[in-house]
Order: structure tokens, then C-alpha cells, then sequence
């Protein structure tokens, strides 16, 4: 019997074990649990208890949970309960809600409250509402309220959609319009267009234009593509032109590439151009090569050529291969070329890598190894990672490493482990060791610190610990706290520390600052008390603001007060601006005013601009107003511009509509140079500008 067939056949018996357990337990729930608990750890053992906890949640979730409780479940802890309250909610959402709040704050009562929330808006949506708007702001209303909107959605997508208008602006209202939308969408897309389209602009209207985006074009291409040049310039507009040209490319791409290629010149043109071929090459991928040959020489014409390459190659790489061949040498034939043997590899990695081989040395060379090990690895990793060892040591063999180890860690995660620990110290088994603790802590997190600690101390230990970090702190934040304590002094120690202290306050702030208080005084516990209230104001912004309030003036307090801002203005911007407008004049308020402007600005810009018009002159107003400015002037530079005259600090006006004419100018410089030419900057600095877009 072969290995592959022993583990076949273990892994059978296993399944016919578990099928008798699941019914055991649904007629003597006391004996096969008197069973179960006999058996030994291993991953029968971790199987079986999925099975008997999910087959007592069906009948009795509260009996289920305290078993589940009871048990040392491992990584697969999360799914189990999850499966708990999907059972409890669908038979008592208002019994499984409440026993989902006693648990402890963190990404698994996340799941929990969001789940709960979906079932119940299906039974009774009014209570469902009542319900979540009752819960505390936090990570844990956030996944609600997005489930909520999708439960609704399901059943009266208009509802659902007019509800998510009617929460508070912010990040939360946004996600939730994109969700109600994308539901939408599917019963009935001219209503769920037609709401979109009344949306004021900003980050909410363009969630919602990207849900109903690709039905519409496939709907109704031409109405779709004249709304779409109705929109501001900008990565909203760009994207949806792109979308478009895609679509309209199914059914008619000559009509497609028409539009596109009459559409100004700029990164909307150069999105649509590239939807539409891309698309018409699955088809034809000749006439489309012709056709891309036909463009500007530049780097629009390169990303096209390499998209239709692509596609070419996944249905005859040899004519494709032909056909880049006979281009000019240059950038547009190496991205074919690149892209055409990735794609190979997909089918005919050997023939492939015989291909590469043959290439001149070279980057284009390095490249095109690495996706080949990339493409064999998803089919044969133990073959791909065997053709990588024998590469000559450089580049190419470090790249190609990186691209065959993530399928390997997926198959078999201890022989990539293996495989690293036999390379020689250096850069790549430095990065690879630090790859695989992150993927090891995931599947068993005891075996992860135990391969991590008998690791030699060096680079390549402390990358392992870095990346385990966030797992470990997660899990069992006291023993990756204990452990830190013997970790030397420097930045392995104050990163680890800062892991630590960021994911133990997700699940518990209360223990996380009780343990940062026992630390020494000094900047270590500092950045410590940082992490901690970044993360705790995501969930309860006031606590962690009053938290902040108390701690002794300074650098520290300072830094802290900046990561609750931060992470307030997220959520809830209004109440963020009036605590850091009670700030001192000086460095902190006005970087504090100026963090407020930038977060709301990307959420809600009009509501941002309506606050800033109500600030008090002076430099707070000056940065906030640069902050809101700066976030508008890559998507918004027309919007922007308006903005500038109202920053009174002449250097930081004049830096400031340097930059958005910069970004102007890459998608609309017509419009660009006549605002650079009527503008207030000095005549040397339009002038370099107006040059710079020649």
C-alpha cells in the first residue's frame, strides 16, 4: 500500500466514525459524549467534537455552548461556535443575541452578533433593527448592522437600502448602502440604479456604484457609459468606465472599443480600453493583438498587450509565443512574453520552464521563472519545489522560492518548514522562516511556538516571532506576554509588545491596560498604552478617550490621544472633532483636527466640509483644511482646488496645490493646466508644473 493510499484509507474509516457519532448523539447524547471524551488528541479527536457539538446545537444551543466551553476545541473553536448560534439564532434570535453579548468583545463575538443579525431580520425585521441599534458602538455593531442590511435586502431590498441611508455618515453607513445594494442589484436593477444615481457623491455613492456596476453594463451598456461621463474625474469614474467596457465587450466589442477609444485622453480612456480588449481576446484573441498594436506606444499600450497576451495564451500559447516574438523589442514584447509563459505554465509548466530557461539573463528572465514556480507549484508543488532548488543561486531563485512556497504550506506545512531550515542563512530563509510561522500558528498554535522556540536565535527567529505574534496574542495573550519578558530589549521586543498589546485589547482592554500598567515607565510602555487605545476606540471610543485623559502629560499621552482620534473619526467623526477640538492650542490639536479631517473627508466629504466651514481661524483650521484637501485631491482635484484659498499659511497653500495639480494632471490636464494658470502660485513654480505635463 502506498502512503497516498494509507492516508486514503485512514482518512475514510475516520469519516464512517464520525457519520455513526452524529447519529449516537442525536439518541444518547450522554453515551456518545462518555465516548468521545476517551478518545485520544489528534485530529479524529478535533473532528469528532465539531460533530457532537453541532448535532447538541440542533436541539439544545445552550447545552452545545457549554459543552463547547468545556472543551479545548483548538483553531477550530471559531467555526464550532459559529455553528452554535447559526443553530440558536434560526430558532430563538432574541435568547441567542443576549447569550452572544455576554461573551468578550473580540472578532469571534463579531461573527456571532452579525449572524444572529441576519437570521433575525428574516423572522422579524423590526426587532432585528430595534436590536442592533441598541447594541454599543463598536466592531461588534459594525457586523450587525452589515448582516442586518443583507437579512433585510433579501426581502425587501429597498428597505434595506433607505435604512442603511438613514445611519449615521461614515464607514459603517457606506459598507451598509454597498450592501443593500449588491442584494438589490439582482431583483431589480433600474430601481436599484435609479436610487444610486440620487446618492450625494462621496465614499458611500461610489460602494454602491461599483454593487450595481457590472449587471448594469451587462443590462444596458450605452446608458450606463453616458452616466459614467457625467461623474467627477477620479478613481470612481475610472473604475466604472473600465467595468463597463468589460462587459459591453461580451456582446459587442467593436461597439465597446468605439466608445472607449472617443473617450479624452486619461486613465478613464486607458481603463476602458483595457476592459474592452482583455475581454474581446478571450474571443479573438488576434483581432485584438491587431488592434492593441494600433495604440500609442506607451505604458497603456504595454498593459494592454500583456492583458490580451494573457488570454491568448490560455487557449494556444505556441501562436502566442509566435506572435510576441515578432514584436519590437522593448517593454511591450517582455510583458507579453512574461505574461504568455505564466500562462503556460498553468498547463505545460515543464514545457514552460524549458522556455524561460532559454531566455537571456535578465530581469524579464527572473520574472518569468517566478511565475512559472508560481503556476507549477498550484499543480505539483513537490515537482516545482524540486526544478527551484536546482535554479542557480541569485534572484531568480529567491523570487521562484517565494512563489512555490505559499501552495507548499497549504499541502504539507512541516516539509516547507523542512525545505527552509535546509537553505543557508540568509535574506530568503529569513523571510521564508517568518512565512511559515504565520501559516503554522494558524492550523496549531502550541506546535508553531514550540518549532518557533527551538529556532536559533538570529534574523530569522525574530521574523518567525513577528509574524506568530498576532496569533499568539490573540489566543493566549498572558503566555505571549510572559514569553515577551524574556525577549532583549530592542525593536523584536517593542513590536512584539505592541502585537500584544493590540490584539488583547480587541477581546479584553480592561486586562490589556492592567498589564501594560505593570510595565516599566518609559517609551516601551508608551507605544504599549498606544496600541492598546488604537484598538479599544474602535470599540468603545469615549472609555478609551476618558482612559487617555488621565495619563501624565507628555509624548506618550499625546501619541495615545492621536490613535483615539484616529480611530474615533472612523466611526463616529462628529464626536472626534468636538473632543479634539477641546485640545490646547498647539502640535496636538492641530494634528488631532487635521486626522479628523482626513478620515471624514474619505467617508463623508460633504459633512467634512460642513464642519471645517465652523472652525475658528487659525493653524488647526489650516491643517485640518490641508488634511481634508490632501484626501480629496487624488479622486477629487477639482473639488479640492476650491478648498485651497481657505488655508491662510502660504507655504502650506502653495505645497498644497502643487500637489493637487500633479494629480490632476494624470487624468485631466486640459483642465489641470487652465486651474495651474489662474492660480495664486508663484509664476516659477506654474511654470514647472505646466512643463512637468508636457
Amino acid at each position: 500500500m502506498t502512503y497516498a493510499e494509507g492516508i486514503a484509507q485512514v482518512q475514510q474509516r475516520n469519516q464512517s466514525i464520525l457519520n455513526v457519532l452524529g447519529v449516537w448523539t442525536q439518541h444518547d447524547a450522554a453515551g456518545a459524549m462518555a465516548w468521545f471524551q476517551q478518545l485520544p488528541s489528534g485530529p479524529l479527536r478535533k473532528q469528532a467534537t465539531w460533530t457532537l457539538v453541532s448535532t447538541i446545537a440542533k436541539e439544545n444551543p445552550q447545552a452545545a455552548l457549554e459543552l463547547a466551553q468545556s472543551l479545548s476545541s483548538g483553531p477550530g473553536g471559531q467555526n464550532i461556535y459559529d455553528a452554535i448560534f447559526s443553530q440558536w439564532a434560526s430558532k430563538d434570535p432574541a435568547a441567542a443575541a443576549a447569550k452572544a453579548l455576554e461573551l468578550k468583545p473580540g472578532a469571534g463575538r463579531e461573527n456571532f452578533l452579525g449572524n444572529i443579525a441576519s437570521q433575525w431580520a428574516a423572522k422579524d425585521p423590526d426587532a432585528a433593527i430595534a436590536w442592533v441599534k441598541s447594541l454599543p458602538d463598536g466592531h461588534g455593531k459594525r457586523a450587525a448592522l452589515q448582516s442586518l442590511v443583507y437579512g433585510l435586502a433579501n426581502a425587501d431590498p429597498g428597505r434595506a437600502a433607505e435604512f442603511a441611508m438613514s445611519l449615521p455618515a461614515g464607514q459603517m453607513r457606506d459598507q451598509a448602502i454597498g450592501a443593500a445594494v449588491s442584494t438589490w442589484v439582482n431583483t431589480d436593477l433600474q430601481a436599484a440604479v435609479g436610487w444610486v444615481r440620487q446618492l450625494p457623491e462621496g465614499a458611500a455613492k461610489q460602494n454602491a456604484l461599483n454593487s450595481v456596476s457590472w449587471q448594469w453594463a451587462q443590462t444596458d451598456p450605452q446608458t450606463a457609459a453616458a452616466y459614467a461621463q457625467t461623474l467627477p474625474a477620479g478613481n470612481a469614474q475610472y473604475n466604472l468606465l473600465g467595468t463597463i467596457a468589460n462587459q459591453w465587450a461580451q456582446s459587442d466589442p467593436q461597439a465597446a472599443l468605439t466608445w472607449a477609444s472617443n473617450l479624452p485622453s486619461g486613465q478613464g480612456r486607458n481603463n476602458a480600453l483595457q476592459g474592452a480588449l482583455s475581454t474581446w481576446a478571450q474571443t479573438d484573441p488576434k483581432s485584438a493583438a491587431t488592434y492593441a498594436l494600433s495604440l500609442p506606444p506607451g505604458n497603456v499600450q504595454n498593459n494592454v498587450i500583456g492583458n490580451v497576451a494573457s488570454q491568448w495564451a490560455q487557449a494556444d500559447p505556441q501562436s502566442a509565443l509566435n506572435w510576441a516574438s515578432n514584436l519590437p523589442a522593448g517593454q511591450s514584447r517582455d510583458v507579453a512574453e512574461r505574461n504568455i509563459v505564466s500562462a503556460w505554465a498553468q498547463i505545460e509548466p515543464e514545457a514552460a520552464a524549458a522556455y524561460a530557461l532559454a531566455l537571456p539573463s535578465g530581469q524579464l528572465k527572473n520574472q518569468t521563472l517566478a511565475g512559472i514556480a508560481g503556476q507549477w507549484a498550484q499543480i505539483d508543488p513537490v515537482a516545482a519545489v524540486a526544478w527551484v532548488k536546482e535554479l542557480p543561486a541569485g534572484p531568480a531563485q529567491r523570487d521562484a522560492f517565494h512563489q512555490v512556497m505559499y501552495p507548499l504550506l497549504n499541502s504539507d506545512p512541516l516539509a516547507a518548514a523542512d525545505l527552509i531550515l535546509s537553505l543557508p542563512p540568509g535574506q530568503l530563509q529569513n523571510e521564508m522562516v517568518g512565512q511559515i510561522a504565520s501559516h503554522l500558528v494558524n492550523s496549531d498554535l502550541p506546535a508553531a511556538i514550540a518549532w518557533v522556540q527551538q529556532l536559533p536565535d538570529g534574523h530569522a527567529k525574530e521574523s518567525a516571532l513577528q509574524n506568530m505574534s498576532w496569533q499568539w496574542a490573540q489566543t493566549d495573550p498572558q503566555g505571549a506576554a510572559e514569553y515577551a519578558k524574556n525577549l532583549p530589549p530592542g525593536n523584536m521586543r517593542v513590536n512584539f509588545l505592541n502585537n500584544i498589546a493590540s490584539q488583547w485589547a480587541n477581546n479584553d482592554p480592561q486586562a490589556a491596560l492592567a498589564w501594560a500598567a505593570r510595565l516599566s515607565e518609559g517609551g516601551e510602555r508608551d507605544q504599549v498604552y498606544r496600541g492598546i487605545v488604537s484598538n479599544w476606540a474602535q470599540q468603545a471610543p469615549r472609555d478609551a478617550a476618558k482612559f487617555v485623559s488621565g495619563l501624565p502629560p507628555g509624548e506618550g499621552q499625546n501619541n495615545a490621544a492621536l490613535a483615539v482620534v484616529g480611530a474615533w473619526s472612523s466611526s463616529d467623526p462628529q464626536s472626534a472633532a468636538a473632543w479634539a477640538a477641546a485640545f490646547p492650542e498647539g502640535h496636538l490639536r492641530d494634528n488631532a483636527l487635521g486626522t479628523v479631517a482626513r478620515e471624514w473627508a474619505q467617508n463623508d466629504p460633504t459633512g467634512a466640509a460642513n464642519w471645517l466651514k465652523g472652525l475658528p481661524p487659525g493653524s488647526s483650521r489650516d491643517n485640518a483644511i490641508n488634511s481634508f484637501v490632501g484626501n480629496l485631491a487624488w479622486q477629487y482635484p477639482e473639488l479640492a482646488a476650491q478648498w485651497t484659498t481657505a488655508i491662510t499659511d502660504e507655504q502650506m497653500r502653495n505645497n498644497q496645490m502643487e500637489n493637487i495639480a500633479r494629480n490632476w494632471m494624470n487624468f485631466d490636464q486640459t483642465a489641470a493646466r487652465a486651474w495651474i494658470a489662474q492660480s495664486s502660485l508663484p509664476e516659477e513654480r506654474k511654470q514647472r508644473l505646466l512643463n512637468q505635463g508636457r
